[in-house]
């Protein structure tokens, strides 16, 4: 027997008793531990790990507590806002002046079309933005304010 069909036979007891005790192994600790101490798997493929993702709960916040991930998240999101900010021109619209990208602002012409905030997103993924970018000013802080407090006084 070589060491594949060792892993294999493993792997294949483990589902077996995971199956009929209702618990999961722990992917990185191989600690047993019943599903409710796993979060849900949304994903298509919920058929693979019973519906379930393959860290734990305790594992998950671990790793997104850790410093890497977080600068991580960091340089992700820096990265989108950048795209963003060049994507809708690299200036205010209202002052025509060019600022760091922590002064900029996207402001949604129409709040009625508004599907979601730019900066609740710049998270995630670049190609679910462009839509929503296209709905959307380029305003630094200042001509931001300033155009809510002309709106509030007008309405």
């Amino acid at each position: 027997m070589n060491t594949q069909d060792s892993i294999r036979d493993i792997r294949r007891f483990r589902y077996i008793n995971d199956l009929l005790h209702n618990t999961k192994m722990r992917t990185k600790c191989e600690i047993i531990k019943p599903l409710s101490r796993f979060y849900k798997d949304s994903r298509k493929m919920q058929y693979r790990n019973k519906g379930y993702l393959s860290r734990c709960i305790s594992c998950y916040k671990c790793i997104s507590d850790s410093p890497e991930n977080r600068e991580r998240q960091k340089l992700h999101y820096n990265g989108n806002k950048d795209r963003a900010i060049d994507y809708l021109g690299g200036k205010c619209k209202d002052c025509d002046e060019v600022y760091v990208r922590d002064v900029y602002d996207f402001h949604h012409r129409s709040p009625k079309e508004k599907s979601f905030g730019i900066g609740e997103k710049l998270q995630g993924v670049w190609k679910i933005l462009p839509p929503e970018l296209d709905k959307c000013d380029l305003l630094c802080a200042n001509c931001h304010r300033t155009r809510h407090h002309k709106e509030r006084i007008a309405a």
